[in-house]
């Protein structure tokens, strides 16, 4: 498709890679595209990157975004609003600020303790 629209050159298809933090450190705004989403490990990945996120409603991904503040969810595949969006967030300085922050409770070792505490059976 980038090709059709003559836009290849400006467009990176990476498939696989195994420096992902180094895309997310060099990048301005995440912006997934996924309409089926479980959980959203990608996106607190970009969050603790600092970036802002621009995603689709992809389920689980609803339980992460905070609307204006780390993101947008965007409800339905809109190009218009998803460019809307990105350009928002983008000069949205306090947005990449919040995020650092936001990630910091899903760190392993706090959320693994929270499963262990809800799963725990008390006799």
């Amino acid at each position: 498709r980038a090709e059709e629209l003559e836009i290849s050159n400006q467009c990176l298809f990476l498939g696989n890679v195994e420096n992902v933090e180094e895309y997310l450190w060099n990048s301005d705004v995440y912006v997934h595209t996924a309409t089926y989403e479980p959980l959203g490990l990608v996106l607190l990945e970009a969050m603790a990157s600092a970036l802002p996120v621009v995603t689709l409603d992809g389920g689980g991904n609803r339980d992460l975004m905070i609307c204006n503040k780390n993101g947008f969810i965007i409800l339905k595949q809109d190009p218009k609003e998803f460019a809307s969006r990105i350009l928002e967030v983008y000069q949205n300085q306090k947005i990449s600020d919040f995020n650092k922050e936001y990630a910091k409770q899903f760190d392993i070792e706090q959320y693994g303790e929270k499963l262990i505490g809800l799963y725990n059976r008390t006799s």
